[in-house]
């Protein structure tokens, strides 16, 4: 009888049994945060899929809005020295500028603060001083760096009104000789195109740049790069532009 009570309350037990065993830990991590709409979760995202997210390129400082920038910064400068007033504060770096607003090649003989001559941050310039100025082998390497690295979309080349390089005398010396005979093809080249040596200087230099770098005039073949040439009144600081329609061109490479 004993044993009959015991297997009559079996069933019992083990139900009790089972109503007693503890609900399963609620999880505590949380739940994935939903992607918002457009954009898919990266934990769904699968690696080459069309729908992979995608960066905005960096905005360029186009060559035209460069060159009106640092036409309008030294118009304001000359603007405040005929008038001997305070030297303007450097206008707001322009949208989409690299490293650099523009590179200047300029005479090193020129007396010249050549970032407030053109309304810029001295940051904002790479200066280039050399003597003419004639245009190196140097020049051209660094510039073609600086262009494909630093998104540089505008260089100027500047004499000024007052240089000696152009106006030195014959020493009979080797490098003088040198000199002599560049500023002679110079001139004589400035002669076929009815300039003087002076406004023919800058632009001969700008066709040497050019001539020597075939990045650069594929960069300007695309409107990527702009080489503007100038000559700056060393009383006034205002700059004369040399550049006609027919220049913008690129010139032939050196043979």
């Amino acid at each position: 009888m004993l044993l009959a009570a015991l297997l009559a309350g079996a069933p019992a037990l083990r139900a009790q049994h089972h109503e007693a065993a503890p609900a399963p830990a609620a999880s505590t991590k949380a739940p994935a945060a939903a992607a918002p709409a457009g954009e898919t979760s990266p934990a769904t995202q699968k690696r080459g899929s069309p729908d992979a997210p995608s960066h905005a390129p960096h905005p360029e400082l186009r060559p035209l809005p460069a060159f009106e920038h640092v036409k309008n910064g030294n118009e304001a400068m000359a603007k405040a020295r005929a008038a001997n007033t305070a030297v303007p504060p450097p206008a707001e770096r322009p949208a989409g500028a690299g490293r650099y607003v523009c590179a200047a090649i300029v005479c090193a003989d020129a007396d010249l603060d050549v970032p407030a001559l053109l309304g810029l941050a001295q940051k904002d310039v790479l200066v280039i001083a050399t003597p003419g100025p004639f245009v190196q082998p140097e020049t051209v390497a660094l510039l073609e760096q600086v262009v494909a690295e630093d998104r540089l979309s505008l260089i100027l080349v500047l004499t000024h009104d007052r240089c000696r390089t152009l106006t030195a005398a014959p020493s009979g010396s080797a490098t003088n000789t040198t000199l002599q005979r560049r500023l002679a093809l110079a001139a004589a080249t400035g002669r076929q195109r009815h300039r003087s040596l002076r406004d023919a200087m800058a632009p001969l230099q700008r066709e040497q740049l050019l001539a020597a770098s075939a990045p650069l005039r594929e960069k300007l073949l695309r409107d990527e790069l702009r080489v503007m040439p100038g000559e700056v009144a060393d009383r006034t600081l205002a700059i004369r532009w040399l550049q006609n329609r027919a220049e913008e061109l690129p010139v032939p490479p050196v043979k």
